[in-house]
């Protein structure tokens, strides 16, 4: 297995529109583990920290104002952007 370690140096700016909410998560997923199937109505920004064993990822999310964080019911997935 190989692996890539890199460190950003400078700030990186993104832009939303119509976006009322940001959360921001540090989740832990252990061996095995998941998060289940789902989908989200924004953008969703991601690092992996580390994952020799779990797998430890720094999460943001970008949500339209009235929309949940996630969406579980895999019919609605389709039309999240409609």
């Amino acid at each position: 297995m190989s692996r890539c370690s890199l460190k950003q140096s400078e700030a990186i700016d993104i832009e939303f529109s119509g976006v009322t909410g940001v959360d921001v998560a540090k989740i832990t997923i252990a061996p095995g583990g998941g998060t289940g199937l789902h989908c989200h109505y924004g953008d969703v920004i991601g690092v992996i920290e580390e994952g020799d064993v779990d797998v430890v990822l720094y999460v943001m999310y970008v949500t339209p104002d009235g929309k949940p964080l996630a969406e579980k019911d895999l019919s609605k997935c389709d039309k999240l952007n409609d």
